[in-house]
């Protein structure tokens, strides 16, 4: 008998809830009770049984040919360590990338910290060439005003005292 790939996709063991070392006489034994259980015949209501039965009786053959279930084994063997090395690299890919996205999430911060370091001495920066508080303001504007009057008594001096420079010793 020949290994169907629909077989292949099955677990034969499962469907007659027996172990892979089972011998021939446990698996007949297992076919016998789980027939009786999924017959068209004895369940008609049982919409399933219809479909379970003929795997039944592929099951059976293929576990009872002895170069079919070594067949059948080699091929689930390959399945099952093709399967673990998926879930292995898969553990890696994952390790993977949790380690890229804490390095990269340092990165972000790293960067998120260097723009608020250049952004809080631009701030300093400004606050110290531009005041924003209304009390800042008048401060500045008072000595603004203070050098402007300032200037102004200068150059009164001046004119009054003669050429811009020169200082006159009557007083």
């Amino acid at each position: 008998m020949a290994v169907t790939k629909e077989l292949l996709q099955m677990d034969l063991y499962a469907l007659l809830d027996i172990e892979q070392t089972a011998t021939d006489k446990e698996v007949k034994k297992a076919y016998r009770q789980k027939a009786l259980s999924y017959h068209p015949d004895k369940n008609p209501d049982n919409p399933r049984a219809a479909e379970l039965f003929p795997q039944l009786s592929r099951a059976l053959e293929v576990l009872t040919d002895a170069t079919a279930r070594a067949t059948y084994d080699k091929v689930r063997k390959a399945r099952k360590h093709a399967a673990e090395r998926t879930q292995k690299l898969n553990d890696r890919r994952k390790r993977v990338r949790l380690e890229l996205e804490a390095r990269e999430r340092q990165a972000q911060a790293q960067r998120s910290e260097d723009a608020e370091g250049s952004r809080n001495s631009r701030t300093l920066e400004q606050e110290i060439h531009e005041p924003r508080s209304p009390i800042a303001l008048q401060a500045g504007l008072q000595s603004k005003t203070v050098s402007q009057k300032q200037k102004n008594n200068r150059k009164k001096q001046s004119t009054i005292n003669g050429a811009p420079g020169c200082v006159n010793l009557q007083q």
